[in-house]
Order: C-alpha cells, then sequence, then structure tokens
C-alpha cells in the first residue's frame, strides 16, 4: 500500500482540474466560432488546428495531464479523479470571465454543492492507496468491456444526430478519459519502481497512447455535435471519475471506507455532486438556448451527418 501525501495531491488534482477546466472553456468558444459543419466529421480536428483558442487549450490539457499524473503517482486513483469533478467548476468561472459577466446564481449554487459533496466524500471515505500491478487476465477483461462499451456509445451516435450523439460521445470520451487514468496510476507506480526503460518496455504507456488522444477525440465531436455544450461537459466531468474510481476498486483493489454509516455518507456525498452538476449543466444550457434562439439550427440537429469527409 502506498503513503498519500496529501500536501501533493490535493493541490495537483485541483490544479489538474482548472487546467481542464480552462481548455474546456476555450475548447467551447472555439466551436461556437466553428462554421455549421457535420459533427461526424475526420476533418473536424484538421479544421481546428491553428486556432489560437483552441491551440491555447491544448496547452492548458498537456499542463492538466501532467498535474493529474503527478497526483495519481502520490495518492489512489479514488481520491484523485473525484477532485476532477471541480473542472466542471472551472470551466463555468473561465467561460464567465471571458464574457466579463459574474456568473449567476444558479452556477455559485452548483459550484457550492459540487465542494461540499466532492469535501464531504473524501473526507468520509479517506481512500488508501492500491496495488501497483494487476493481473493479466483481469487486463484482458477490462479491455473486452471498455470495447464494447465503446462500440455501444458509437453506435448510437451514428444512429441518433443532435443532443443524443453528443451524450454518447461524451460517454465514450469520459469512459476513455477515465480508463486512461487508472492505467496511468499503474504507469507511473511501473516507472517510480523502474525508470524510464521499465516503463518504455511495459504496455500502459502504449495503452495511454491510444485511449488518451481517443478519448479527446470523441470530446471534441461531442462538443460539436449538439450547440448545448455544457450537458456533454456535465457527462464527461462525471463518467471520468466515475469510471476510473470504480477500476481502481475493482482492478487495482482500492478500498473505500465500508461501514454502513460511512458508505451512506460517501454516496449522499456523491448526489450532492451530482445535484450540483446538474444545476450548472441545467444553467449553462438554458443560457445557450436564449442566446441561440436567432440563429439558425446547426446542420448536426436538422439532418443526420455519418460520413466522415
Amino acid at each position: 500500500m502506498e503513503a498519500v501525501e496529501l500536501w501533493i495531491v490535493v493541490p495537483a488534482a485541483v490544479g489538474s482540474a482548472a487546467g481542464f477546466g480552462l481548455a474546456g472553456a476555450l475548447q467551447h468558444t472555439t466551436m461556437a466560432q466553428e462554421p455549421t459543419r457535420g459533427s461526424m466529421r475526420l476533418g473536424l480536428l484538421r479544421d481546428l488546428i491553428g486556432r489560437p483558442l483552441w491551440m491555447a487549450s491544448i496547452g492548458a490539457t498537456i499542463v492538466a495531464s501532467a498535474l493529474q499524473l503527478l497526483a495519481l503517482s502520490r495518492g489512489p486513483v479514488a481520491m484523485v479523479q473525484p477532485l476532477l469533478v471541480t473542472g466542471l467548476l472551472f470551466a463555468l468561472f473561465f467561460r464567465s470571465s471571458f464574457r466579463r459577466r459574474m456568473p449567476p446564481r444558479w452556477a455559485l449554487l452548483g459550484a457550492g454543492l459540487c465542494v461540499v459533496g466532492l469535501a464531504a466524500f473524501l473526507a468520509i471515505s479517506r481512500p488508501p492507496g492500491g496495488a501497483a500491478t494487476v493481473a493479466p487476465g483481469e487486463t484482458l477483461l477490462m479491455g473486452v468491456v471498455l470495447g464494447a462499451a465503446l462500440l455501444a456509445c458509437l453506435g448510437i451516435a451514428l444512429w441518433r444526430p443532435g443532443q443524443v450523439r453528443s451524450l454518447a460521445l461524451a460517454l465514450g470520451g469520459g469512459l476513455l478519459y477515465g480508463t486512461s487514468a487508472t492505467i496511468a496510476k499503474v504507469a507511473t507506480g511501473i516507472f517510480l519502481d523502474g525508470g524510464i526503460v521499465a516503463l518504455l518496455l511495459s504496455w500502459p504507456l502504449y495503452a495511454m497512447a491510444v485511449l488518451g488522444p481517443g478519448g479527446f477525440l470523441m470530446t471534441q465531436h461531442a462538443y460539436r455535435a449538439h450547440r448545448y455544450l455544457a450537458p456533454a461537459q456535465a457527462v464527461i466531468t462525471l463518467t471520468d471519475p466515475l469510471i476510473s474510481v470504480t477500476l481502481g476498486i475493482v482492478w487495482l483493489h482500492e478500498r473505500l471506507r465500508s461501514s454502513p454509516l460511512e458508505l451512506a455518507g460517501q454516496v449522499l456525498g456523491l448526489i450532492t455532486v451530482a445535484a450540483g452538476v446538474w444545476l450548472l449543466a441545467h444553467h449553462s444550457a438554458s443560457e445557450a438556448g436564449a442566446n441561440a434562439e436567432n440563429e439558425p439550427e446547426t446542420a448536426s440537429e436538422s439532418q443526420p451527418e455519418t460520413a466522415p469527409s
């Protein structure tokens, strides 16, 4: 069992959440400025490369990912990943600052619920470290389940345009992000024990090289698939920690406090976080709808587009 260094884990995880929140706000702003075109296109990233705000979001993502790896190297997945839920709060405040206005009371209430829920969950669960290595059979099973879930998300996204497509892609992106974070925990353990050579000879590094960019690609298409961007971001923000915490418990054998009272407190904390995220997403979607009343419908909402260009 690893020692948990809270003085490193908490600031690094919160800094990572801030970086991801900034990246999301920049990407949302860039997508709003994009010409109306289909969402399920292989050329979407090609259109975005070179746009200053989108390139700045890539820099923010890189910094946030580095801080996330630092946090995972010093603390368990079940502690680090729930802190990343605060990324939705940071995204809200960054978006408000871009518009030079204060967040409304809806947003402040949602932010408060998220903070209180996270504080309660972490204070009650106090997750210790887990295993640094995993069994090959468990890894293979995880890969099969992940592949089936991703195929389901992609199938729904290709079948239904508009918001359903956006949420399906967001779910797939959050699934990939959460799995990649759990594998990153294994990779940091390999690096700390055996150095860079051991890491280069291990599978987690190459799995991260596929899952991380794959999740990023799916989230970009999710943001583009529907004008209401906040619900997709809320799905990503919640799915990422839920998947990684689940994998941390099942795959890495991390353990949360398990007395009935402690479990009830943890569930109540997570419900409070979910309520806060819902309020933030509801407010942002309402605001997006009000701003878009006089705008033409996007192509993704008016007709299905499944052929990539």
